[in-house]
């Protein structure tokens, strides 16, 4: 494409001559001072802990000592004397009984026997009472005899032991009571006792 000056000339462009000689390379320059170092990064996440090894085996238990002498036992004391055992009884004493009581000893919780009887009587002109002591868990019944039969009780000092039975076994819960049938001179006073021991 033709060139034109700033008169709107034409400009003829001569043959453009041949490349010179490269000239020499300049001195390199002084390296430049070296910039500040960065800032250091973040630390990473640390990493999950490893798992944890299993726990040695416990050593054996060492062996148990052997165990003292037992010392000997000391001397057993003397044994007490024994007590006195007591005397399981009903009495009852009747003043001026009739011929035709019939009056409550006492009551039973448990089951007894009856193993005597002692009866005394206390008057003048030879006086006598017949008795009958009798038991039952009712004391409207009729009643079982404890002695064999009616006795007729005539002493006046020691009394009479009276031993021969009819149903001196008395259950559990019953009365006993005394029954006269008889009676004869002056009577002042009666007295019965009914030992026993407990079934």
């Amino acid at each position: 494409m033709p060139l034109y000056d700033e008169q709107g000339r034409l400009v003829v462009t001569g043959t453009q001559g041949d490349t010179g000689t490269q000239g020499d390379t300049g001195t390199q320059g002084d390296t430049g001072t070296q910039g500040d170092t960065g800032q250091t990064g973040d630390t990473g996440i640390q990493g999950d802990t490893g798992t944890q090894g299993d726990t040695g085996t416990q050593g054996d238990t060492g062996t148990q000592g052997d165990t003292g002498i037992t010392g000997d036992t000391g001397t057993q004391g003397d044994t007490g004397a024994a007590g006195t055992s007591a005397i399981n009884q009903f009495s009852i004493t009747v003043e001026e009984p009739s011929g035709s009581e019939n009056i409550c000893i006492g009551f039973t919780f448990v089951a007894i026997t009856v193993i005597e009887v002692q009866a005394v009587v206390k008057g003048a002109s030879t006086p006598s009472v017949t008795i009958d002591p009798s038991h039952s868990t009712d004391r409207s019944a009729a009643g079982n005899d404890i002695l064999n039969a009616a006795t007729a009780i005539t002493n006046t000092t020691t009394g009479q032991n009276l031993t021969n039975f009819d149903d001196p076994t008395i259950p559990q819960d019953s009365w006993i009571w005394l029954l006269t049938t008889a009676k004869s001179g002056t009577v002042v006073e009666l007295t019965v006792t009914i030992k026993y021991t407990v079934d």
